[in-house]
């Protein structure tokens, strides 16, 4: 399957590109819903992750729905070696009645109702055949945060908490080690990033590793592979 050129018509608007929406990250990271000290950055931070996921997977374009043209080339017999005549869209998932035209080759239109669409995945099997060029124009992916599965929120809902977590560290993070001293006490401690190097720094970096392990297997049945 090769990969397609692909122009976006109507963009997502960009008040909805979040995999998570900001009410439930709140719940996640324990916020109060009535604290809205840090909602711009939070919501931000939702979308840069959400963003980093989509480039993950993949799916350079991002998650959110919009409507855009893709022109398929070599998808006859030579890139589908089972004969099948077969593409998957890039904006899934993808109902019926949002693609607005199929031609193959373009200009030659193609009845959309003689296709076969899965529609989770944008997957499309042409079964009268088609050219080695295909133009098809529609609408897919995701009104987000609504329809963004669990999984995804819950891998968008792990990077955020990852990026917190290094913030607040590299934000305490000084070198050298501390020492309070009171008449004949004296307490010694170490910052995060002092104790990043010593014996007990495994356990933030064994967390992050696990987070991470956790996204990119979240986002296994999402990614794209092309060739």
């Amino acid at each position: 399957m090769s990969e397609p050129l692909v122009n976006v018509i109507t963009p997502a608007a960009p008040d909805a590109l979040g995999l998570i929406s900001l009410a439930d990250l709140k719940i996640l990271l324990k916020i109060d819903a009535a604290d809205t000290t840090n909602d711009e950055q939070l919501q931000m931070v939702i979308d840069q992750n959400s963003a980093v996921l989509a480039n993950k997977a993949n799916r350079y374009l991002g998650w959110a729905k919009e409507k855009v043209s893709e022109r398929w080339f070599c998808v006859g017999p030579v890139c589908c070696p089972d004969g099948a005549c077969k593409i998957w869209l890039t904006h899934a998932p993808v109902k019926l009645a949002d693609i607005e035209s199929i031609e193959s080759p373009p200009g030659t239109p193609i009845d959309k109702t003689t296709i076969l669409l899965e529609e989770l995945t944008g997957k499309i099997i042409f079964p009268g055949g088609c050219s080695s060029e295909i133009l098809i124009t529609y609408t897919g992916g995701y009104s987000l945060p609504e329809e963004a599965p669990l999984d995804l929120q819950q891998a968008a809902g792990l990077m955020v908490q990852q990026f917190r977590t290094q913030a607040a560290q590299a934000a305490t993070g000084g070198s050298g080690v501390r020492l309070l001293a009171h008449k004949e006490s004296r307490i010694m401690y170490f910052s995060p990033k002092d104790m990043a190097g010593g014996n007990g720094s495994s356990s933030s970096g064994v967390s992050a590793s696990l987070s991470e392990s956790a996204v990119n297997n979240l986002l296994k049945k999402y990614t794209r592979y092309w060739i």
